[in-house]
Order: C-alpha cells, then sequence, then structure tokens
C-alpha cells in the first residue's frame, strides 16, 4: 500500500524549479548591469578605464599616458582630436594624484597666479572646481577651461586647451562630454 503525503502547498518539484528560477535570476541580474553599462556609452564614443575613474570620449581622438614629473604617484592623461596641428593644437588633460594639499596646490596654483574665474560645480556627483580663462597669445588666443576636484582619497584635474581666436563650440562640446562621463570609483 502507497502512502500518500498531503502537503499544504508547495511539492518538492515545484520548490526545484522555484530554486532554479531564482539561481537564473540571480545569475543574470550582474550580466543585464554590465551590458547596460556596455550600451550605454554614446554611439561615437570610446570608453577609457583608468585605475580609479573612467571616462569616454570621441571615437578617433588619440590618447597616451604618462607619469607627471612633480607629482610623484600621479599619471596624466592626454587627449587629442584628430589632426591636431599647431597653433590650434587642441588638448584634454587628466591628471589624478593621491589627494594631498601638495598634490592639490600643484594642479591649482596656475589658475590661481594667472587669475582664472573660478566656479564651484559638481562633477560625477562630487563638488568641484571650474577654472576659464581667454588669454591673448603670440600664436592667438588661448581659450583654457579646467576643472578640479577631490573623489576618494585621489584629486582629479581635467583641463581644455586650444588657440584660435573664436570659441570652438564643437571642441568645447566634446570637452563636456568627456567631464560629465567621468565617474570615480
Amino acid at each position: 500500500m502507497a502512502v500518500v503525503k498531503k502537503t499544504n502547498g508547495v511539492s518538492i518539484k515545484q520548490r526545484n524549479i522555484i530554486i532554479a528560477v531564482c539561481v537564473c535570476v540571480l545569475l543574470l541580474i550582474p550580466a543585464i548591469l554590465w551590458l547596460s553599462n556596455f550600451h550605454s556609452q554614446e554611439p561615437g564614443t570610446t570608453a577609457y578605464q583608468g585605475d580609479s575613474y573612467s571616462f569616454s570620449y570621441p571615437t578617433g581622438w588619440s590618447i597616451r599616458k604618462s607619469e607627471i614629473s612633480n607629482i610623484p604617484g600621479g599619471t596624466e592623461l592626454f587627449i587629442q582630436p584628430p589632426n591636431a596641428i599647431p597653433p590650434k593644437t587642441p588638448n584634454v588633460t587628466i591628471e589624478v594624484a593621491t589627494d594631498n594639499p601638495t598634490n592639490v596646490s600643484h594642479m591649482t596654483d596656475a589658475f590661481r597666479i594667472f587669475n582664472y574665474e573660478k566656479e564651484e560645480t559638481i562633477i560625477g556627483g562630487v563638488n568641484a572646481w571650474k577654472y576659464t580663462k581667454v588669454v591673448s597669445a603670440s600664436e592667438g588666443v588661448l581659450h583654457s577651461t579646467a576643472y578640479v576636484f577631490e573623489s576618494k582619497g585621489k584629486v582629479y584635474l581635467i583641463a581644455l586647451g586650444y588657440k584660435q581666436q573664436a570659441p570652438d563650440p564643437q571642441l568645447e562640446s566634446e570637452f563636456n562630454h568627456i567631464v560629465n562621463s567621468v565617474t570615480t570609483q
């Protein structure tokens, strides 16, 4: 005679199916998050992942990384659009160093000395200082914009510089995209 056990609710088979579905969902969540970040990059941009930060920049621009000579352990990225030729020579630099008063001073002294306009802003959810200046130079007019902020034990400087008579709206828009895409880890 077979014994039939009465259950209140879920059979063993149903429980195993529920567990399998939960495991699949738990495995899919990281994959979905990774894919959403992968696809959130705008078309026409290239992603860069540094040690403590990431950003995207226009595809076709060149990028070169080096150490900062006057800041021990500091790094600098030099990013340029294609066909950047003197005297305009547009470029974006991103400097990163350990957050301490000496390094902050190294990154901001020139803005203070040359009387840049300074305003408070936000980069990636972090308070930042924006420095701007337009200066007449022998090769033309220098347009300079820089952002300095501190996040998670690091100090960051993101700067745009180019020489030409009038502002370059396209270049400044591309720079703003770089700035607005910066995230720190």
